[in-house]
């Protein structure tokens, strides 16, 4: 196993244990996407493996749902392409919070942002926003996300469809349950949360 020095350990412990609400999230979310691509025809290994290689929610439900769709391959790349856009600003604000670090482990971490361990990680103390509390956090956010691909994937045609669809709002509780705790005595994180659901709200009105 890993050796670290012992503040080392406890930091990715530390990273490891602030994943647990995310892993509670992931997991659900996870057999929900494996399930939709199983019904897009996806074998079982590559339904584990997209989420292997790709580590992405939004992005592997928009593709396996363009799959069932019967999508050209090329419009799938570009809506996924799009929609993990977002990915670039999270990926640098992680990058520039891991002062310190060696390029090629910066670059191996941004592969670990997702939208809920940006946010872990964005309202952490500054001294806890180490590589190797990245590491714990992404570690096992990661690992759980694949857990599920894995279950769902293999339970596929079990799982009652009610229970499979009820999986993707777990993700969005959890979420919101992360966020809203560090709401409080930060008026700028509180404006750019009401912000950012005024115009998600608007723009639903008009958008598909």
């Amino acid at each position: 196993g890993f050796m670290f020095p012992k503040d080392k350990k406890g930091q990715f412990l530390l990273g490891a244990k602030s994943a647990i609400p995310v892993v509670i999230a992931y997991l659900p979310m996870g057999i929900a996407y494996a399930i939709t691509a199983r019904s897009a025809g996806l074998y079982i290994l590559e339904t584990i493996m997209m989420s292997v290689c790709v580590f992405t929610g939004a992005g592997q439900m928009l593709a396996a749902q363009m799959l069932v769709e019967h999508a050209d391959l090329v419009a799938i790349v570009i809506a996924t392409f799009v929609i993990n856009l977002r990915y670039i600003i999270m990926s640098t604000c992680v990058v520039n919070g891991l002062k310190g670090s060696p390029l090629y482990l910066k670059m191996m971490a941004t592969f670990g942002v997702t939208d809920e361990a940006f946010a872990i990680f964005a309202t952490r103390r500054e001294e806890d926003r180490s590589m190797t509390y990245w590491m714990g956090l992404m570690l096992t956010t990661y690992l759980s996300w694949i857990l599920g691909a894995v279950i769902g994937a293999l339970t596929s045609n079990i799982l009652p469809e009610i229970i499979s669809n009820s999986f993707g709002i777990a993700m969005h509780a959890i979420f919101i349950a992360m966020v809203v705790p560090e709401l409080k005595g930060n008026k700028g994180l509180t404006l750019t949360v009401c912000i950012t659901a005024l115009l998600s709200t608007l723009f639903s009105l008009f958008l598909d």
